[in-house]
């Protein structure tokens, strides 16, 4: 509707402040996860389908995936609600950096405004940017499990766990390198 691209430049430094509203865009302050569900072909197993979650925060949040074969035993920890802070692993990080995107406090409706600069930037440093690459290793990981389980037939609940494991290792240490 309004044709702005903020991936265009032009809405970073030194073009402009880096502060956005963000009334108009899908993602928002209040915005708490992002649920994909990649079903399966026509004579694939139903526990194929594969639940991509986003939890927290979406921008700064990589998707996860999550199969129901072998849940009742073990699930990704970044995802299972943690007794002291009352949210996930993953949630609790991406609602810090959340805070600190939208971080303008001073007038009437101030938490609608976002630092963009924060998201994505000319130098490459944006958590959107930078876990982008995060995302994009899990996907990776991901689906060259799903591709054997998918010429196999079902899923190994054995790869799912160690698939979780690994998951879990390798997003901590990327928001580790966040700040956490």
């Amino acid at each position: 509707m309004l044709g702005i691209n903020l991936k265009d430049g032009h809405y970073n430094k030194p073009y402009t402040s880096g502060w956005f509203v963000e009334q108009d865009f899908i993602v928002r302050k209040i915005s708490t996860c992002t649920v994909v569900i990649q079903g399966v072909k026509s004579g694939e197993q139903p526990e194929l389908t594969t639940m991509w979650a986003v939890i927290g925060y979406p921008a700064v949040t990589p998707a996860i995936p999550v199969w129901v074969k072998g849940a009742e035993r073990k699930l990704p920890t970044l995802l299972l609600r943690d007794k002291e802070t009352k949210v996930s692993p993953l949630c609790y990080m991406a609602l810090q950096l959340r805070n600190k995107v939208y971080s303008y406090k001073r007038g009437t409706d101030s938490e609608r405004y976002f630092n963009w600069e924060l998201l994505y930037n000319a130098n490459h440093t944006g958590y959107m940017q930078q876990i982008y690459f995060v995302e994009k290793e899990v996907i990776k990981k991901s689906t060259a499990l799903l591709k054997a389980w998918r010429e196999r037939g079902n899923i190994d609940v054995t790869q799912t766990y160690v698939l979780y494991d690994d998951l879990d290792v390798f997003i901590t240490s990327k928001y580790q390198e966040l700040g956490f």
